[in-house]
């Protein structure tokens, strides 16, 4: 919740002082014109009234009954309402845009799109940056339709575009390209799921990664556990060039690759029903997983079923011990590292990191 608001509490004095008492409230609006109630009777006013309520004004204008209340000028009252949509409906609205010329050029060109085909496609506009295209991305998620990229390029407006959506995050809002790709493999391979490819395009890949950069720095063999840690998810710029790296994002898995990993395994619960993206989107930012459950649910959503430590680690070093065929294709696209070295470390850290955002969420 937005630190801005407090709580307030509206009813009976007693009620209003008891849960003042408790400081469990800063406001009360006193319900003071109901006599009837036992916690009226007798008792005295709360100390943080705000409002008492305490005649009420029958058939109003030959219209309606409205109540009138004391206003004791404590709290400044509101009196407008900011009509400038939240970020979730700004959202909201550009990736519907994105939706509707979308079916738009399928109807026009004969594609046949349906539902998942459109939102796969929709991402794959959003991922179409040189990060997220070529031999790799072209294997794990499929070829871009340029000409369909080319049709939104021309229809899009100002703040419709690809570099003006940006998605929640726990420091503002980030660009959706990283988060795009993810999906967009997903949806690739929604008839046959296949797990490994499914990580190697997140936070496995992300893992993997910063231990290819973590080798090719030149002081990789000061690189200590705590190091590791604090470059997985990093936002110190300062703490990165001292290890070599030009800042925080070049580890290959900054705050923003592993914010967007978390959000793809989760997302990615939803995507392969017949719905929207634009709803999914809206759904997902806007309710309970991601503001509550963020965290458990992408700990589950990576097959690791008990949410302890050692758990996390296992299910990393699945990918860190470079065992698997997929795991060294991807090293060889993306740069390999030393198993002896940094496995352990790789896998710990990951965990460490996982579960101390896990106890925060649970906090």
């Amino acid at each position: 919740m937005n630190t801005d608001y407090k709580v307030g509490i509206y009813g009976p004095r007693l009620v209003c002082t008891e849960v003042s008492n408790a400081k469990l409230s800063v406001s009360s609006f006193v319900a003071d014109m109901s006599s009837g109630y036992s916690c009226n009777i007798g008792q005295k006013m709360p100390s943080n009234w705000c409002y008492d309520q305490y005649c009420e004004i029958s058939n109003f204008n030959n219209d309606f009954d409205i109540d009138k209340v004391t206003y004791n000028g404590k709290i400044e009252a509101a009196d407008h309402i900011r009509e400038e949509s939240s970020n979730i409906e700004k959202l909201y609205n550009q990736m519907k845009n994105l939706y509707d010329l979308t079916d738009e050029y399928s109807e026009k060109n004969n594609k046949g799109w349906n539902i998942i085909e459109k939102n796969k496609n929709i991402m794959d506009y959003l991922r179409n940056v040189p990060s997220y295209v070529g031999s790799f991305w072209d294997w794990v998620a499929g070829d871009v339709d340029q000409d369909y990229i080319a049709f939104l390029d021309s229809r899009l407006t100002d703040g419709m575009r690809r570099e003006d959506i940006k998605v929640p995050s726990e420091y503002g809002e980030m660009e959706i390209t990283h988060l795009a790709a993810s999906i967009s493999s997903l949806l690739y391979r929604f008839i046959v799921f296949d797990q490994e490819l499914n990580d190697l395009t997140g936070w496995a890949g992300d893992l993997l990664q910063l231990g290819g950069k973590i080798e090719k720095i030149k002081r990789k063999h000061l690189c200590s556990d705590i190091d590791v840690y604090r470059l997985i998810g990093c936002t110190e710029d300062d703490f990165a060039q001292s290890l070599w790296f030009k800042d925080a994002e070049d580890t290959g898995f900054g705050w923003v690759d592993l914010e967007q990993d978390i959000d793809a395994v989760n997302i990615a619960g939803l995507i392969m029903g017949e719905l929207e993206i634009y709803k999914i989107f809206a759904a997902y930012y806007g309710g309970q997983i991601y503001n509550n459950y963020r965290i458990s649910s992408f700990i589950k959503g990576i097959g690791v079923d008990t949410i302890v430590e050692n758990k996390i680690k296992e299910k990393a070093q699945e990918y860190t011990d470079l065992n698997k065929a997929t795991v060294l294709a991807f090293c060889a696209v993306f740069g390999t590292f030393s198993k002896e070295d940094f496995s352990e470390k790789l896998s710990s850290q990951f965990a460490k990191k996982i579960m101390n955002m896990y106890e925060k969420e649970n906090r």
